[in-house]
């Protein structure tokens, strides 16, 4: 009888010890990259920069850097793409390896400006909780177009007109109606760069 409860005892003790280890292993893994990342403008830190990363499943992090415009990452998801920002300033650097990232960022270029060939060009009309825009419109459509600069992030194109959407009937005979889906990624870099919400700088052209 001793001897059974004995051996239960030891079963017992061994599960016990190989669980939590096995959980301490989980706890205490290492991730497979790490980053240190400095934003500078002029050779001077920004402080309080914005960097979002790009994963090499397309998923976007944003990191917010100190003070002395660093920040430091740790992940198990190899970034490739890190786009430095603060309010006039950006820079996309592709990346390699992880380890030190110096991004150095630049005045955002201007907006050439669009050749509107268009009759009538139509704001925005409305937004809604996932910053994706709607337009009433009159005549045919000709295109988005947004009235600031926007780089390349990752494999999103910053043409509108590449973006998803639909037509809209809800003001019909009229009106006509556009949705417009904006990537996420864009909704921040404009917000973060430019000071306002990219809602207020996209338009719609067409011919009336």
């Amino acid at each position: 009888m001793k001897k059974t409860l004995f051996t239960i005892l030891a079963i017992f003790v061994t599960l016990f010890v190989c669980g939590n280890t096995a959980f301490s292993k989980n706890i205490y893994k290492e991730t497979d990259f790490s980053y240190e990342v400095i934003v500078t403008y002029e050779n001077e830190p920004v402080a309080g920069a914005t960097v979002m990363c790009i994963t090499e499943s397309d998923e976007e992090i944003l990191l917010k850097c100190n003070k002395r415009g660093f920040v430091k990452y740790e992940t198990n998801e190899q970034i490739i793409l890190m786009v430095g920002m603060a309010l006039g300033l950006s820079e996309v650097v592709e990346i390699d390896d992880d380890g030190e990232i110096n991004i150095q960022v630049q005045e955002v270029k201007q907006s050439e400006g669009v050749q509107i060939r268009s009759i009538g060009t139509f704001g925005v009309y409305s937004t809604d909780g996932n910053g994706d825009v709607s337009f009433k419109y009159q005549g045919a459509f000709q295109g988005y177009y947004c009235i600031n600069y926007l780089p390349w992030i990752g494999f999103v194109s910053p043409d509108p007109n590449d973006w998803d959407g639909w037509d809209l009937t809800d003001w019909l005979p009229t009106w006509k109606g556009k949705k417009l889906l904006v990537p996420a990624r864009y909704q921040t870099y404009h917000q973060t760069v430019y000071g306002y919400s990219i809602s207020d700088a996209l338009i719609l052209m067409a011919l009336i």
